[in-house]
């Protein structure tokens, strides 16, 4: 999915329910780093 915040466009995914988490990655990578790095520490569920 994605959003306009003034003259950019932020690309998001949505994942789960409960209390929500925005982490922001680096260039040169993408949502799917952070999302195996958060499965590795995360709690299981609404995450």
């Amino acid at each position: 999915m994605e959003c306009r915040i003034g003259q950019a466009i932020v690309h998001y995914v949505e994942h789960g329910t409960g209390v929500p988490l925005v982490a922001l990655h680096g260039a040169g990578v993408d949502h799917r780093d952070v999302e195996s790095a958060w499965e590795a520490v995360g709690p299981g569920d609404g995450y």
